[in-house]
């Protein structure tokens, strides 16, 4: 038996595994790209989450200062504006509770988040690969003494 075409072989092997650690990075680093897009896609979302129970708050308060709700809308979609949010995803309703001589202004808002537009417009286009609804919804009172409680 000869030596030298184990050494022949081995020599070969070697040779051949260069490449293994580049493979091994594109996977790696596919994975690693996936996991950090899917972070910042989830970032935004919550940005528009937080924004959106701003934007109901505001509406809400607007609502029991003014006692009107069509301010209240208009303050709402203002503070949509300010806040990054687009108005054609946003819908914004009221609703009014008169308990006693305490009443209720809630504002409740619902905003169509467009998936992966934010960090991939061009990939996606016009269209949104998946759009999800984000709920928020706010409670402002007010105790009015004048009235006598039945």
């Amino acid at each position: 038996m000869s030596t030298d075409s184990g050494r022949e072989t081995r020599n070969t092997l070697i040779k051949d595994e260069k490449g293994v650690i580049l493979v091994e990075f594109a996977f790696c680093f596919i994975i690693l790209i996936v996991l950090f897009l899917g972070t910042v896609t989830l970032s935004f979302a919550f940005r528009d989450y937080v924004s959106l129970q701003r934007v109901v708050r505001e509406g809400a308060r607007e609502a029991v200062i003014t006692g009107n709700t069509s301010m209240a809308y208009s303050k709402a979609y203002q503070a949509a504006w300010l806040w990054g949010l687009k108005p054609e995803n946003l819908t914004i309703t009221f609703q009014q509770e008169v308990d006693g001589n305490r009443t209720f202004e809630k504002c409740y808002g619902t905003y169509q988040i467009e998936l992966f537009n934010y960090t991939f417009p061009a990939l996606v286009g016009q269209a949104s690969l998946s759009d999800i609804n984000i709920n928020a919804n706010a409670t402002f009172g007010w105790w009015d003494f004048t009235k006598k409680n039945p």
